[in-house]
């Protein structure tokens, strides 16, 4: 469980680097345990932090490069660039 987004840099930059997710409509729990994942119809379900969030994906980072392949990307609102970060399209369908 980690404080910031992007822990290894300085906070100022974790706090605009949150701040520019949530505009994009990310829901970020920092400080956080996952108590579990669900695979739903219609996406996922996660209890974590005492709440139940439900979402069409969840991307869960513990510090390791990606795995990401053959996991939905293609049929959601968000893909991989080829360069790999995440982006999201502004038109999901």
């Amino acid at each position: 469980m980690l404080p910031n987004v992007v822990p290894l840099e300085d906070e100022e930059v974790s706090v605009e680097v949150a701040k520019a997710f949530t505009k994009l409509g990310f829901k970020l729990m920092t400080n956080t345990r996952v108590e579990s994942l669900t695979k739903t119809a219609d996406g996922v379900e996660v209890k974590a932090g005492g709440q139940t969030v439900k979402a069409d994906l969840a991307l869960v980072a513990i510090g390791f490069a990606p795995n990401s392949e053959d996991i939905g990307w293609k049929r959601r609102a968000s893909r991989l660039n080829a360069a790999g970060p995440l982006q999201r399209r502004r038109d999901p369908g």
